[in-house]
């Protein structure tokens, strides 16, 4: 078959306007009336001198009708919505058959033989395969909405391109801040940003304006403009601190690290030192008591600064029992025991008398005998 073999449409159907008779279901006994279970009755069969009964005129018109006008309804291609009725009549749909669905963009398949399920209620046994454009994209009502007409259109509502306030295209050029969210472009310094810069905006409303912007020099900026001016002049920007723009002790008003403090202050609350309070505002002094200790008074009269051996004292003999003792006096050591008689020596046979001197210690200035040795 060729696509020229494509028979002619019926514009309408055959005997629209011709006397027709509704088809009955089943035919009355005797009754020359076609009927959807016998058709044209057997009586229509027989000649009419054997007692036959023609067939009616307007049962051919309607069953012509009723052809023609699935016919022509089958041209238009259009797909017939679920129809429980026509369903529960004819045992389900078949396998393969298309209905469309009560929203009247989604087409549904059964993929089922004798499906009675309704698919707008019921997907079991019914697959989507087609539905609107705009459905199939998830366009939502983008879809019937108009495109911006140029990269700075600010129309509410529209649909945004490629290079619209620079998305998306690298070579767009400046875009410089207006009183809606929108990016920010500074290939050259502006009076209204701190540097060379880009960024973005996010406003609600034309004097409640949030921007944030990246410099070329690394630094990132940001101020909230509530300026009534749109190219914002006068709003301060902050500087934000980062890992590469770390801040310098004046940045934050902090000392240097081999800086000394420019003046010293009184501490908020005083401390003790040794029990001694200190408020940084003046020097403190510790005696030696509150350290446990000796004052230097203290200790030139308690501690030895020297010693030494003091004058010569002779000692003369005195009788120790059958003995004759030469005896240093208290505090003294012997340094010489003397006897004139040369002609003795070297073993003198009694000493005559003996050398002393006293062992002196020196404390606080005076020199003192010690009392025994």
């Amino acid at each position: 078959m060729n696509r020229t073999d494509s028979p002619a449409k019926q514009p309408k159907p055959f005997g629209i306007n011709g006397q027709r008779e509704p088809i009955l279901s089943t035919t009355p006994s005797g009754d020359n009336a076609a009927s959807y279970e016998l058709g044209f009755p057997p009586v229509t069969m027989i000649l009419k001198s054997a007692g036959g009964l023609p067939p009616k005129g307007q049962d051919m018109n309607q069953i012509l009708y009723e052809l023609s006008a699935l016919s022509r309804w089958t041209s238009t291609n259009a797909i017939n919505r679920y129809d429980a009725t026509f369903s529960t009549l004819i045992g389900g749909y078949p396998q393969d058959a298309l209905v469309l669905g009560d929203d009247g963009i989604t087409v549904w398949r059964s993929n089922i033989n004798n499906n009675t399920n309704n698919p707008n209620t019921t997907e079991a046994g019914w697959v989507k395969v087609a539905s609107d454009i705009s459905s199939i994209l998830k366009l939502g009502t983008a879809a019937n909405r108009d495109v911006v007409t140029s990269m700075s259109d600010v129309t509410t509502g529209r649909v945004p391109a490629v290079g619209w306030m620079g998305l998306g295209n690298a070579g767009y050029g400046a875009l410089p801040m207006g009183v809606t969210s929108q990016f920010l472009i500074y290939p050259t310094s502006q009076p209204e940003v701190p540097a060379n810069c880009a960024g973005f905006q996010a406003a609600y409303g034309d004097t409640r304006r949030a921007q944030i912007v990246l410099g070329t020099n690394g630094n990132v900026y940001s101020r909230f403009s509530s300026s009534s001016d749109v190219i914002d002049t006068t709003t301060e920007w902050a500087t934000h601190y980062t890992t590469i723009n770390k801040p310098t002790a004046n940045d934050v008003g902090a000392l240097p690290i081999n800086g000394n403090a420019v003046s010293a202050t009184k501490l908020q609350t005083a401390r003790t030192i040794n029990g001694v309070a200190f408020d940084g505002t003046a020097n403190i002094s510790i005696s030696a008591s509150q350290v446990g200790s000796y004052t230097k008074s203290e200790s030139d009269a308690r501690y030895v600064q020297d010693v030494r051996l003091g004058g010569t004292v002779f000692v003369n003999p005195s009788a120790s029992g059958s003995y004759a003792s030469l005896t240093a006096p208290a505090g003294h050591v012997l340094t010489a025991i003397l006897d004139p008689d040369t002609g003795r020596w070297p073993m003198p046979d009694s000493p005559d008398y003996a050398r002393a001197r006293p062992v002196q210690k020196l404390i606080n200035g005076s020199w003192i005998t010690v009392a025994q040795v």
